[in-house]
């Protein structure tokens, strides 16, 4: 049997005289001739009910009724995954293939808008089970409290999709969900809202399908804030709007813009994989490790190279540099190969292929924003190249990190690709003041 809740919440203006009469008809006898059965409840006499414009969550306590609608299968915690405090956890412990969600009450959300939260999914998986996992937790939006038509906050926006209406043009990122693939640690979520998410009622929830055969990844999200951002660049990445709308700074960074206490930022880059990957030059690498692969990347490259040829993310950032002073970007890249072999080939056959491509970006704000520099088209890079990109006058800050990307493969075994040489070139009369990094 199916039930409907056909409950409404109806709001009726009264003037004059209709005002009289429904104040009668609640409180005497002149409304008694027989007719269907009807009920009301929560009735309000006066002005129209505000929404709140801002929310800001730490979960230190059972959530408040004002900011959340429900959280089912849900419950606080205080130690998950390594961070101590309060936290909202699904241990996903059923198997019924009921969803486990959170959502917000209406909100008004307003032009300039974000949306801030840390979130774990499926901490202390192994590798294999990270990628095989097909239980993401997806954020989505509503404008319309009656209908519920959820949709992606932010749609996915790669090479392939450049005509949607939905994404700028070279602003590539993936849909707005999270996967033990690439968030089985604690990672703070920054969003700039998207135009589409305005409106006086709007909601949020974060929800995840489980299933009734096997259980599904546990997660969990803490600080949530909704509101105007703190600045510009969102704190640059080292820290989240709190209450009141400032920057909270991560620790070793201060000040309204979250810098850092001690100037730690090099300014200058060279490396040839050799040795490996050093975290003084890379603060991810995902999908890779030196090796041959791809071979040895000749004529432009020797010996091994940062080859990438994992199940899931593909992806390598620097640590933030200095390029107040830089004038180019130089590397040798491949994406499979001619001859197709186990260990690096390309299958283009596919209207997806575009997304195949390795993308060259660049953030201001810790990867927050990602602006594209150059998209390598894998059927031009099935042999070695040697690139070189001038900086351009945005990416020229005392801040920046460069990440080299592949949005889509077909995984292990395939859509190979791997870099080698890469330089961070500053003009000949500043060379003698880079700082080496070891």
């Amino acid at each position: 049997m199916v039930v409907r809740d056909l409950t409404k919440k109806i709001v009726v203006p009264l003037v004059g005289d209709a005002a009289k009469t429904a104040g009668q008809c609640l409180t005497s006898p002149i409304c008694d001739e027989p007719m269907a059965e009807w009920a009301l409840d929560d009735i309000m006499v006066g002005g129209a009910d505000i929404n709140p414009s801002s929310l800001w969550e730490t979960f230190e306590f059972i959530p408040n009724d004002a900011s959340w609608e429900f959280w089912p299968n849900g419950a606080v915690s205080d130690d998950i995954c390594g961070n101590v405090g309060g936290l909202m956890a699904w241990t996903n412990q059923q198997l019924d293939g009921t969803a486990n969600t959170i959502t917000t009450m209406p909100l008004i959300v307003s032009r300039g808008y974000v949306l801030q939260f840390m979130i774990v999914v499926g901490c202390g998986l192994s590798e294999e089970d990270r990628c095989a996992s097909d239980s993401p937790v997806l954020l989505e939006y509503s404008t319309d409290p009656q209908y519920r038509q959820w949709e992606p906050v932010l749609s996915e926006c790669l090479p392939a999709d450049e005509n949607s209406i939905d994404c700028q043009p070279y602003h590539y990122h993936r849909q707005s969900q999270f996967s033990a693939d690439d968030y089985g640690t604690w990672t703070k979520v920054s969003l700039r809202l998207p135009d589409k998410v305005i409106s006086s009622m709007t909601q949020f929830r974060w929800t995840q399908l489980t299933s009734d055969l096997q259980l599904t990844p546990l997660w969990a999200i803490d600080d949530v804030y909704v509101g105007e951002a703190c600045d510009d660049n969102l704190c640059g990445g080292h820290g989240h709007c709190g209450e009141g709308g400032s920057c909270v700074c991560d620790d070793g960074y201060t000040g309204d813009r979250c810098e850092p206490m001690v100037n730690k930022v090099f300014n200058y880059l060279r490396e040839g994989f050799e040795t490996g990957a050093s975290i003084t030059k890379w603060s991810h690498v995902r999908g890779g490790a030196i090796g041959l692969g791809c071979g040895s990347l000749r004529p432009y490259g020797q010996g091994k190279s940062l080859y990438f040829n994992g199940c899931g993310v593909r992806e390598v950032r620097t640590v933030e540099l200095d390029t107040t002073m830089a004038s180019k970007m130089m590397f040798v890249l491949q994406i499979g190969s001619r001859s197709q072999t186990s260990t690096c080939n390309i299958n283009l056959n596919s209207p997806r292929a575009p997304n195949k491509a390795v993308v060259l970006q660049y953030s201001n704000n810790n990867g927050i924003d990602w602006y594209l520099i150059k998209s390598h088209d894998p059927a031009e890079f099935m042999r070695p190249q040697r690139v070189s990109y001038n900086i351009p006058q945005p990416a020229r800050t005392r801040a920046t990190v460069f990440r080299w990307w592949q949005p889509e493969h077909d995984g292990t075994g395939h859509d190979q690709w791997a870099i080698d040489n890469v330089e961070l070139v500053l003009p000949r009369r500043h060379q003698v003041l880079g700082r080496r990094m070891k």
